[in-house]
Order: structure tokens, then sequence, then C-alpha cells
């Protein structure tokens, strides 16, 4: 029987022994610092707009890591915000450092990961980043969280995407923007002409808007739709003069590494010369990934492998030198990666093995299906092997996906006559050589380009 095994049946007796006899949770016992919450009169935190003064503090073995501190805080998250564990936005009136590893910042976020059974997701996505040196990744830590007095669960205390030295770091000059479905909520928007797509400022923000930055990111974003969808690509590579290749091929790398089928989409420059260009932001946002999301109802693993190729990287795909730049970054991390993250998952199933349990008495919903998350798994332990399993399978099919794209392929056009084999089609379908339709293949190294 595993360790993870064991833990759970002790903390399963320890849990009915407290159900029975004492109606309490034990979240003192988890090994996890607490968070305690105390609003100002009790007020319930109602709303994602409006902040409430509250006193906060860090505990950990009963001893305060982080002194009584005045605090702001509202509800955040979009579709999790109608779960009934909330996500929070956190602000101290000065900055603070709450954990060693973190950032000295006022804004932080506890997220709930309601609906991520494992409760890992979050921490794993982050975990990817940091092994793939991404510029930047947000620190975060499990916590326990009482709030006016009532426990409501285990949480991530982590650090949030903003303007900072320690965080996204860009000059005065730079900006941070976000592809926002929820663009209506935000005092400021612009849609792109090409697609008409929305994007809210992250730095300046709202409240300090400065309008030449702001008018620099939607001029910027507009020249770069321009060059990137021009009839000519992929041979006409244009776009690349405004996009730093290895962010956004790394970026897609790391989405589809989680088989991420939907995310926050972050994008930032460091100033508004042309010495810069534009780079992808953390991944944010991890509850639907690893198998898990829409049409995934009959089972888990689930069997359906593919490449989620949205936004801008459905145009950036069927280019093959970029997806030549993420097959190179797969070569460079995936097995430091792969590695990594079945340690990691070992790591965490032992850090949370008491927490998880206290976690799913206060919200018992291991056997109700939430969200797209339809085939409940009955037990935390399922549903951590099952997320790891996925992703063992995924990275062997991912390996297999970007094997035609690893051949050191050059920008040369070759007549498909001279290959007496097979090629490649952008989405790795083997293909023969005759009666081909329009388009891009590659083989052996080269770009075939059928017109």
């Amino acid at each position: 029987m595993t360790k993870l095994a064991n833990n759970l049946i002790i903390v399963y007796v320890c849990m009915f022994t407290i159900n029975v006899f004492s109606q309490e949770y034990d979240y003192k016992l988890t090994g996890l610092p607490v968070c305690y919450i105390e609003t100002e009169n009790n007020n319930a935190i109602e709303t994602k707009t409006e902040y409430i003064s509250a006193i906060f503090c860090i505990k950990e073995n009963d001893d305060e890591i982080l002194k009584s501190s005045p605090i702001s805080i509202r509800l955040r998250g979009n579709a999790t915000i109608g779960a009934p564990k909330k996500s929070y936005k956190v602000k101290f009136k000065s900055k603070t450092r709450p954990f060693p590893s973190m950032s000295k910042d006022k804004s932080f976020c506890l997220l709930a990961n309601y609906s991520d059974k494992s409760l890992m997701r979050t921490a794993i996505g982050f975990k990817i980043g940091e092994l793939l040196e991404y510029d930047w990744v947000p620190k975060s830590r499990f916590v326990e969280v009482v709030l006016n007095g009532e426990y409501i669960g285990n949480y991530q205390f982590t650090e949030n995407v903003k303007r900072s030295s320690e965080r996204v770091n860009i000059s005065n000059t730079g900006f941070i923007i976000e592809f926002d479905f929820d663009y209506l909520s935000s005092v400021h928007y612009f849609s792109t002409l090409t697609n008409d797509w929305k994007f809210t400022p992250k730095y300046p923000e709202d409240d300090e808007m400065i309008d030449s930055i702001f008018n620099y990111a939607e001029q910027y974003m507009n020249d770069f739709e321009e060059a990137l969808y021009k009839p000519e690509f992929p041979i006409d590579r244009s776009y690349t003069s405004y996009i730093d290749e290895t962010s956004f091929a790394k970026w897609y790398y790391w989405k589809n590494l989680l088989q991420m089928d939907e995310c926050n989409r972050y994008f930032y420059k460091y100033d508004n010369t042309d010495n810069t260009k534009l780079k992808m932001g953390t991944l944010w946002d991890f509850e639907w990934c690893l198998g898990v999301g829409p049409g995934v109802k009959d089972e888990r693993p689930s069997n359906n492998h593919y490449l989620e190729s949205k936004l801008y990287f459905n145009r950036l795909y069927n280019d093959p030198l970029f997806m030549a730049k993420v097959a190179e970054i797969h070569q460079q991390y995936g097995d430091k990666i792969y590695y990594g993250v079945l340690d990691f998952y070992d790591e965490l199933s032992d850090s949370l093995s008491l927490s998880q349990a206290v976690n799913f008495q206060r919200w018992p919903i291991l056997d109700i299906p939430i969200g797209w998350a339809y085939v409940p798994l009955g037990s935390w332990e399922n549903e951590v092997v099952c997320d790891k399993q996925f992703f063992i399978n995924h990275y062997h099919w991912l390996n297999e996906t970007l094997l035609p794209y690893s051949t050191g392929i050059t920008e040369k056009e070759s007549d498909t006559n001279q290959i007496s084999d097979f090629l490649y089609s952008l989405d790795g379908r083997k293909v023969g050589t005759h009666s081909l339709s329009k388009g891009v293949y590659i083989s052996h190294g080269r770009k075939y380009v059928v017109k």
C-alpha cells in the first residue's frame, strides 16, 4: 500500500471521530499554515467590485508568522464566483511579504480550487512554469483559511499578476494587458481591428490610467495582428518583428503540456521602444486541464489528446518555424519537466494528505459532478492518481506529436515529387505525397509548400 493510501486511512478514521464527537474541523493538525481573516463587524464578503476592511494574520503551529495586519478583501473570479467555496483578492495596506519565498507587495489572492478535487492543478501548473524557466511564475503556498471564526477550507495563497520588479518586471512606459471575455466589467478596454478581440489593461490599472500607454498598447496589438494575418503567411513572417517568439513558444508548450482548454491570457511589453517585443505572461486558471473540460463525460483519465491552439495560436500553429521552436523547447526542457512534475506530485500528495481530508469534510463534493468535471471519482486519492496518469499519457502523446517539427526545419521550399516516403501535415498527421491539398507540409527537416 502506498504512503498516500496509508495517510488517507489514518485521516478518514480521524475525521470520523471528529464528526461524531465534536462537529469541528481539525484544521490546526494538517501541517499547513492557517490564515485568519476577521472582517469589520463580521461583514460578509459578497462582491468582486467592493472591498471591505478586515484584519489578517497567518499562524503556523500556533506561532504568528505574519502579525495581524489591516487588509481590504473582495471576491475574485468569473465563472468560479458562483461556487459555494469562494476565492478572494487580498490587499494589504502596506507592502508585505507573507511568506519568505514571496514578493513584497500589497496584492495577493486566495484561490479556492473548488472545482479541482485534486487541489493540485494550479500548483502543478506553476511548477511547470518554473521548470520551463519562464520569466515570472507566481509563488504560492497551501494554507488553511478561517473566515470570521469559520473554517472555509484548503486554499492556495498566491501572488497575482501585476507590474512589480519581483513579478512582471516592466518599465513605467510598458504595458500588461489581458485578453478578456469579461471586458465590460473594466472601465477601459480596446478592440483589435483585425479580429475584434477585447483586451483590458492590468498596467496601467483602471484607477491609474495613463492614456499614452493605453493607446500605445492598442496600436501595437493592431500592428501585430495585421502582420500575423497577412495573406502571405507563413511565408511572410513579419509578425516576428512584434513578438518574442521564444516567449510565445514556451507559453504554447506550457499550456499544451497540461492540455488547458481555457485559461487567462496575459501579454506584456517592457517599454514603448522598438528595442523590446511583446511577451506572453504567466499561465493562470488551471482548473480545467489534465483531461478535465468540455466534452470529457465518459471516462477519466481521458484519452482525448489534442493541441489547443486558440487566439493567436490558431495562426502560429500553421507556421512550421514557430512549431519548430516549440519542438526545440520540448527537446530542451521536456525530460526535466516530466520527471520534475512526477516528483512534485509525490511531494504534494504527502503535504496535502491531512489537509484534503478536512477540506472535503467541509466541502463533501468528491462524489458530485462539479462544472466540467462530469466524472467524479469518489476520493481525493483517485483524483490525484487520475490527473497524474493523464499527465504521463499526454506527455508521451505530445512527444510523438511534436516529433515531425523537431528536425531543424528551414524556410526552404522543396518539390514534393522529390519525397519518396511521406510528409507530415501541420496537425501532425502522416500523409502520402500524391494529390495533396494546398498547404504547408514537413518532411526530414524541410518545409514543403503546395500551392
